[in-house]
């Protein structure tokens, strides 16, 4: 029974993109200087998630590395209100890394979330982004999507520049434009059970303690 009920708690993709990135393609981001971000967005389902990470395949532009800063949103745009904020996330040259940008938050049910990276002054790196390209049709194609049951993904994913006007200070109150590819990130936690379930399973529990209890005393 207890490794049933622990069972409950495993850890779950929430919602994942991209496996296989390849390093020609990749979504450039850049400081408040030049102000290029990006941003994707999923909405939960009926189901809560705890401890949640949040990360995606970085890689720095300049060959020391660069430092990038992340924003958890519930929306885009003007007041829209942030859920978590990580600065200062260090980010190697070199290769693609796979860099935590949160860790340990929780994710309400049925609820809207968009994550912003924008890197701090000075500082660029590039977003991979894994996709196929066909010459012959000009299209590109990705994997699917991962998504746990209820979640769906907020689409499409945005970029913003200065020079389209849309990419305002601070990066969660940024107008975003249509990026076209979803680049790599994977959201994952621990799915909390709805209440309905829980009342049941603690029923279901605390009955086979009592039959259990009842049948050595008949024994």
């Amino acid at each position: 029974m207890v490794g049933a009920i622990s069972g409950l708690h495993a850890t779950t993709v929430v919602i994942s993109q991209g496996v296989n990135p390849s390093v020609d393609f990749n979504q450039f981001l850049a400081g408040p200087d030049f102000r290029e971000y990006a941003e994707v967005g999923w909405q939960t389902g009926s189901v809560a998630y705890t401890n949640v990470t949040i990360s995606a395949l970085l890689e720095a532009f300049d060959s020391g590395g660069d430092v990038l800063d992340a924003f958890l949103t519930n929306a885009i745009g003007p007041g829209a209100a942030t859920v978590a904020t990580t600065t200062g996330i260090a980010v190697p040259s070199g290769a693609f890394s796979t860099i935590a940008l949160f860790s340990g938050i929780t994710l309400a049910a049925n609820t809207d979330y968009y994550l912003t990276i924008a890197p701090e002054t000075g500082q660029s790196a590039n977003w991979a982004v894994d996709a196929t390209f066909d010459s012959g049709t000009f299209t590109f194609t990705q994997p699917p999507l991962v998504l746990d049951a209820g979640v769906s993904f907020l689409s499409p994913p945005g970029f913003c520049t200065d020079d389209g006007g849309n990419c305002d200070d601070p990066a969660p109150t940024s107008g975003f434009g249509d990026a076209g590819l979803i680049p790599v990130f994977s959201v994952t936690g621990l799915s909390v059970p709805e209440p309905s379930d829980g009342i049941l399973l603690a029923g279901g529990f605390v009955f086979g303690i009592l039959w259990l209890h009842r049948k050595r005393q008949r024994s």
